[in-house]
């Protein structure tokens, strides 16, 4: 058929996101291969067969969670969580709030000096709270270098996403292109690449990049935005994320396509 076949060749020294992208090719594979036509015909199947809409979706709940969960382990490899600078006012706050309770309870004579301390504890508490439903980064810091390398790829993600900027650059030096192409698909604006290459005429096989980089996001589609027909809009189908590669590295340890 027309679509990819992705095969699992290496499983060994791979991080715990590229451990989730092959659990889930594992998932879906037969005989060890990943038939991309399968998926579209198990979409299609489920339009009318409940057991494959049952299969579907739980393709799609794990497709979900490979695309969209964030990695905390992956994340602390880059930054501090402040949160855990809040916890020194923790245990004060709750103490001395369970103190404040208590005298209200037991000395009811003194409410005019007790019940004021008490509201300003439990604001104190709310803050807290608050603080703590905020972005980890609100009180943490980035560590190292890791902030600098941040901004250089946000940046490197602008400029490949800026058709005018991108142009600029000669269309006879194929492996640059072919490189642009593989990181702007892992940092979601391949699409932005692939038209710069389509307008300048660089032929992508040219370019030395295999046609599975191209397609692997269109491959997922039907899945992403399947939807049961029995349970109308309200099933957990319509799923519009990104594909792989955002997450931390996709095809890192071994994931092969072909």
């Amino acid at each position: 058929g027309k679509g990819l076949l992705i095969r699992v060749l290496n499983s060994e020294k791979t991080d715990s996101y590229e451990q989730r992208v092959i659990a889930f090719i594992t998932m879906l594979s037969k005989d060890g291969v990943l038939d991309t036509d399968q998926i579209e015909a198990l979409t299609k199947k489920a339009e009318t067969i409940s057991s494959a809409e049952e299969t579907a979706l739980r393709y799609q709940r794990s497709l979900t969670d490979v695309t969209s969960r964030v990695d905390s382990t992956l994340s602390n490899l880059y930054i501090v969580d402040g949160r855990s600078h809040l916890m020194t006012l923790v245990l004060p706050t709750i103490v001395l709030l369970g103190i404040t309770i208590i005298l209200a309870i037991v000395a009811p004579m003194q409410a005019y000096i007790v019940f004021p301390a008490l509201f300003l504890w439990i604001i104190v508490f709310i803050q807290l709270a608050i603080a703590f439903a905020a972005p980890s980064t609100l009180f943490g810091h980035w560590k190292d270098d890791r902030y600098r390398e941040k901004l250089e790829w946000d940046a490197f993600t602008r400029f490949l996403s800026d058709m005018a900027m991108i142009q600029k650059y000669a269309p006879a030096d194929l492996s640059m292109w072919g490189e642009w192409l593989v990181y702007g698909t892992a940092l979601g604006v391949g699409d932005k690449v692939e038209a710069a290459m389509k307008a300048l005429n660089v032929k992508i096989p040219e370019a030395g990049v295999p046609m599975g980089v191209v397609g692997m996001n269109y491959a997922f589609l039907p899945l992403m935005h399947f939807t049961p027909p029995s349970h109308g809009s309200s099933g957990s189908g319509g799923f519009g994320g990104g594909g792989f590669g955002g997450g931390g590295g996709f095809g890192g340890g071994g994931a092969g396509g072909r």
